[in-house]
């Protein structure tokens, strides 16, 4: 980033002699107690190499999920980075890509991770995650499919069925479709699927 759009972002109320001042400033007393965050030359400011942002963490994170792998034990990462923007103040062509392979990215990761945790049998993870996709993309069936699959596994048959019913009444509302026959396929067996989205 450049030095002057970083000033401009942090010191938006400054004058530019001010927030150049106080980016001077800041940049010298972190780089006495962190000297590999930020690295610069001339007029441009990065991240420093050796750095892992939260970014790098949640990819990491679904290139292992995406492998077939969990990931490793000690590695944690909260649920609410998955649904963080990509650099939300940016509007550079380049970041609209980005952003949106992130976003992607992410959302496959949690459907993953629901997944993996409903295989081991840890429903609560299970449900959380599916709902943390939800979050980032209301519309999409995946996270949905991956939800009441976890209420099925866990055995709330009621929350899988309200859950279809509830996602059913948004398409036709919003949409004027339905859910696709996977997701029904998940409740249809218990004989009160088409009911249950009827009501």
């Amino acid at each position: 980033m450049p030095r002057s759009r970083a000033a401009g972002v942090l010191w938006p109320n400054s004058s530019q002699d001010h927030a150049f001042a106080c980016l001077r400033s800041t940049l010298w007393r972190l780089r006495k107690v962190l000297p590999e965050l930020i690295q610069g030359e001339a007029e441009m400011l990065w991240i420093g190499a050796e750095v892992e942002a939260d970014v790098d963490l949640v990819i990491r994170v679904a290139d292992t999920l995406a492998s077939g792998h969990d990931p490793d034990e000690g590695v944690v990462v909260p649920l609410g980075w998955f649904a963080h923007e990509l650099l939300p103040d940016w509007d550079d062509d380049w970041v609209y890509i980005e952003r949106e392979h992130f976003r992607m990215t992410a959302l496959h990761a949690l459907e993953q991770m629901s997944a993996s945790y409903r295989r081991k049998g840890q429903f609560a993870q299970a449900i959380e995650s599916a709902l943390a996709a939800i979050a980032v993309e209301p519309m999409r069936e995946s996270p949905r499919r991956a939800l009441v699959a976890a209420f099925l596994a866990e055995g709330n048959i009621s929350d899988a069925l309200a859950h279809v019913k509830h996602y059913t009444a948004i398409l036709d509302t919003e949409l004027g479709v339905a859910p696709s026959a996977q997701l029904t396929g998940l409740v249809a067996n218990l004989g009160l699927a088409r009911a249950s989205a009827r009501r």
